[in-house]
């Protein structure tokens, strides 16, 4: 399959060539291996310049062509860009080693009513309000200590004892050691969509979609 999808991309003259990919901070625990891996095996001659930022400044520069594409989380946006679901991983719990919920092979979100908790701020309003949304459909009403708009920040500020968190599960990658993350009995995920102009993309763009479409396979 491999070989025939790198066999079209090939006919179409699309393998090779710069493209300029923005992602947020959160990618580099599993999206952007991935597609670092995919994109050597597939397309070795492609070369990607990586910018690390938020969603939504990701989007202002895909809008003005700054941006080939944007690895973005899903959020309202303009008509001139178009977004599309390229990735998803599930949520999980991260809990400071010693936590009276660490001992707990798959911590419900009732366990959560009343805990401390360091949540996402309105920076960060996607995973924020996915969240909230399952903490109140579990009846749980967290007791929230801070609120953050970067994962990194939220797991240091776990590490230190301050609270409890939800995280994408693909976190657990960071180097903290004094952290065990849970996994938790919903089924919701947390989705990465590719955001790119519907004004004169780039020429290598519709190859790197197609890649990307191809990481959560």
């Amino acid at each position: 399959m491999e070989a025939a999808h790198r066999a079209a991309l090939n006919a179409a003259g699309a393998l090779a060539g710069r493209v300029t990919i923005g992602f947020d901070g959160a990618g580099s625990y599993t999206l952007i291996p991935r597609l670092i891996e995919q994109a050597a095996r597939l397309m070795p001659e492609l070369d990607i310049a990586f910018v690390e930022l938020s969603s939504i400044d990701q989007m202002r520069e895909v809008e003005f062509h700054r941006l080939d594409i944007g690895l973005v989380r899903p959020l309202p946006h303009d008509a001139a860009i178009l977004t599309e679901a390229v990735f998803s991983e599930p949520l999980a719990l991260a809990v400071p080693a010693g936590h009276r919920l660490a001992g707990r092979r798959s911590p419900r979100l009732s366990d959560l009513d009343g805990e401390p908790f360091v949540a996402y701020s309105e920076a960060g309003r996607y995973l924020r309000d996915l969240i909230d949304g399952e903490c109140a459909a579990a009846g749980a009403t967290p007791h929230i200590v801070q609120r953050m708009s970067r994962t990194h920040s939220i797991l240091a500020l776990v590490s230190t004892g301050l609270g409890v968190a939800i995280v994408p599960a693909g976190s657990s990658a960071a180097a903290f050691d004094n952290i065990l993350f849970k996994p938790l009995p919903i089924a919701t995920r947390a989705e990465w969509h590719a955001a790119w102009s519907r004004k004169a993309p780039g020429a290598l763009v519709p190859a790197v979609l197609d890649l990307l479409r191809g990481l959560d396979r």
